[in-house]
């Protein structure tokens, strides 16, 4: 199977929504979505730190995922980690910019501010 994969899906296209489509998919590929619905369940039930454990792992493998990050700042917020959820979002920025030039999605930051408002 491995020798039939020819890249992401329309990964050739600079458009948003093949990008958008293309993470729904690799995340359904690659566990991603059941590593994140863990994290959720365990936030919700009084795991944060091991929420935040195996989203950082999941971060190293997917370090631009917005939705990663968003969950992560959620899980700090439920621990009342302000720090936490600062440090993650200047190192997510910090990244994005440095590697890609990139600015976090509007959701993304909207979260940010929401969560450091309080």
């Amino acid at each position: 199977m491995i020798p039939l994969y020819r890249g992401d899906y329309l990964e050739e296209h600079d458009y948003r929504w093949v990008q958008a489509k293309a993470r729904e998919l690799r995340r359904k590929d690659t566990g991603l979505g059941l590593v994140m619905d863990i994290a959720k369940w365990d936030m919700e039930h009084g795991r944060g730190k091991e929420a935040i454990e195996q989203l950082t792992i999941l971060q190293e493998r997917e370090p631009y995922s917005e939705e990663i990050c968003r969950l992560m700042m959620e899980v700090y917020a439920s621990m009342d980690d302000q720090q936490g959820i600062l440090r993650l979002y200047h190192s997510f920025t910090v990244t994005l910019d440095e590697d890609l030039g990139y600015q976090p999605e509007p959701e993304t930051s909207r979260l940010y501010q929401n969560l450091t408002d309080q």
